[in-house]
C-alpha cells in the first residue's frame, strides 16, 4: 500500500508544477524578487507571459505598447481575468508600488467600473482601473477608506502607464498616469484577499476590455525616477 505522505507529497507537486484551477496562474506567492528592470529595480510580483503555455478562454496573447509580440493580454471583458497567488495585503507589504500598462478598447460611453489589477475584497482595497467615484470617470485607484482616487480621462485604444503607490505608515494612497500624478488621499487600507486578479476585480467582477502589460509590484513606495525606469522597460 502506498502511504497518504506519498499522495501529499505528489499533490504539493502537482501545485508547484501549475495544476490549478481554471483561470488561475500558479507562481511563487513568496515576497522574494523575481525580475528585474534595466534600471535595476527588483518587483515582488512580475507576470512573466513566457511561462504561460495555456490560457483561460476569452484571453490571448499580443504586442505590448512597444510593439513587442507576445508580450501583453488582451481581455475581452466577459468573465477573463487572472488569478495570481499574491498576498499584497498590507500587513504583508506595508509600503507597495504597482505598476503596469494598459489599453482600454471598450465603449467609453458606458462608463463602466472595470479593473486591471485589484485584490478588493468590498474594502476599496489595493486596486488601478476605471471608476468614477472620484468625481469623474477615468483612471482610477482603490485607496482604502479615502475610496478612490482619480478620475484621469481615458483615451480609448491608446496604451497609458499606469502607476500606484500605497504607504500604509502614512495612509497615503497615490496614482500616476502617463505623465499625469493625481494628488495623494489619505486614508489606511484594511484587509483584502490574499491573492490578485489580473483584469477584474475578485469581488465584483468588473471584467477589464482591452489589454494589459507589464504587471510589477514592488515592495516599496517607487521614486517618480524609479518610476520613469520601469515605464521605459
Amino acid at each position: 500500500m502506498i502511504a497518504p505522505r506519498f499522495f501529499l507529497v505528489l499533490s504539493l507537486l502537482l501545485l508547484v508544477a501549475g495544476c490549478s484551477k481554471p483561470g488561475t496562474v500558479s507562481t511563487s506567492s513568496s515576497p522574494v524578487p523575481v525580475a528585474a528592470t534595466p534600471g535595476g529595480l527588483s518587483s515582488v510580483y512580475s507576470l512573466d507571459l513566457s511561462s504561460l503555455t495555456e490560457l483561460p478562454e476569452g484571453i490571448t496573447k499580443i504586442a505590448d505598447q512597444k510593439g513587442r509580440p507576445d508580450q501583453a493580454l488582451a481581455f475581452t471583458g466577459a468573465e477573463t481575468k487572472l488569478e495570481m497567488p499574491w498576498d499584497i495585503n498590507a500587513e504583508k507589504h506595508p509600503q507597495l508600488t504597482m505598476t503596469a500598462w494598459a489599453r482600454f478598447t471598450g465603449n467609453p460611453e458606458d462608463k463602466a467600473q472595470l479593473q486591471v489589477i485589484s485584490q478588493d475584497d468590498g474594502g476599496y482595497d489595493r486596486s488601478i482601473g476605471l471608476d468614477a467615484r472620484a468625481g469623474e470617470w477615468g483612471w482610477s485607484a482603490f485607496a482604502g477608506e479615502a475610496e478612490v482616487v482619480g478620475g484621469v480621462p481615458v483615451k480609448p485604444n491608446e496604451w497609458v502607464f499606469l502607476a500606484a503607490t500605497y504607504d500604509q505608515v502614512s495612509g497615503r494612497t497615490q496614482l500616476a498616469v502617463g505623465d499625469t500624478a493625481v494628488p495623494a488621499k489619505e486614508g489606511p487600507l484594511g484587509a483584502g484577499h490574499a491573492f490578485v486578479w489580473i483584469g477584474g476585480n475578485p469581488s465584483f467582477a468588473e471584467h477589464f476590455v482591452g489589454d494589459i502589460a507589464h504587471v510589477q509590484i514592488f515592495d516599496r513606495v517607487l521614486t517618480n525616477e524609479e518610476l520613469k525606469t520601469v515605464r521605459e522597460q
